[in-house]
């Protein structure tokens, strides 16, 4: 199997999943990624971004290749010092802008990646809906 069909049968296993409405991960982590970003004096700062963190905390419930630390969290265990952005990129396969655009409220881009917007309250379903939208686009790409 190519390299890309994995990533888009793990993101089409996740969509399946998270459509399915059964969620399992008993904690849902509080907080966001932090992020170094210029603002527009050109000075670096964090960011605090908030996302959907009950998703990402489902990747043990699916995958083989994801556990849970001590502490509840899921980490890549092939890489378990990874932040957890570089983590779900690398193993779903998906650029950052797309890992924002399923993962993170008011970060969509429609017109790039198919979907549609997301907001704080969305339900998983509506993840699954950005991800299948993605799966078409990536698709068609190749």
């Amino acid at each position: 199997m190519k390299t890309t069909e994995i990533y888009l049968t793990r993101l089409r296993k996740l969509a399946d999943y998270l459509s399915s409405g059964k969620l399992k991960a008993e904690v849902t982590p509080a907080g966001g990624i932090c992020f170094k970003h210029k603002g527009n004096d050109s000075e670096e700062a964090d960011v605090l971004i908030s996302y959907f963190g009950w998703a990402i905390c489902e990747l043990p419930e699916i995958f083989k290749e994801w556990k849970y630390d001590s502490n509840k969290f899921p980490i890549l265990i092939e890489e378990p010092n990874l932040e957890i952005i570089d983590s779900v990129t690398k193993f779903l396969g998906v650029s950052d802008a797309e890992y924002f655009h399923i993962l993170v409220p008011f970060m969509q881009k429609p017109v790039r990646f198919g979907g549609k917007n997301l907001f704080s309250d969305s339900e998983p379903e509506d993840i699954a809906y950005n991800i299948y939208e993605l799966i078409k686009r990536k698709q068609n790409v190749q």
